[in-house]
């Protein structure tokens, strides 16, 4: 009988050292549009203000790059995060 031995591509990818697990989790992070962190939302690339967390209606604001925003709830609704500026609350997709 023969058994089937994993391939060495896929036996290489269970014996990563975990320092490079984590160089390639971090750079999945980074592709993120917004990183939340204690309340406070910075802008990593352009994202789209929004009155609902929706594409059903038109975007109100390009953000771009490092602008800042008070996160008001860390849950979030249909991926997207509530957040609040000077002039009210909006949503922003991450």
């Amino acid at each position: 009988m023969r058994t089937s031995k994993p391939s060495k591509g896929l036996l290489a990818l269970f014996c990563l050292p975990a320092y490079i697990a984590a160089i390639l989790l971090s750079a999945v992070l980074f592709t993120t549009s917004v990183f939340a962190q204690a309340g406070e939302l910075e802008v990593a690339r352009n994202v789209n203000l929004r009155s609902s967390p929706s594409t059903d209606n038109d975007p109100i604001e390009l953000l771009q790059p490092p602008q800042k925003l008070e996160l008001i709830s860390n849950k979030k609704r249909r991926n997207y995060y509530h957040v609040r500026l000077e002039s009210g609350d909006y949503h922003v997709r991450y």
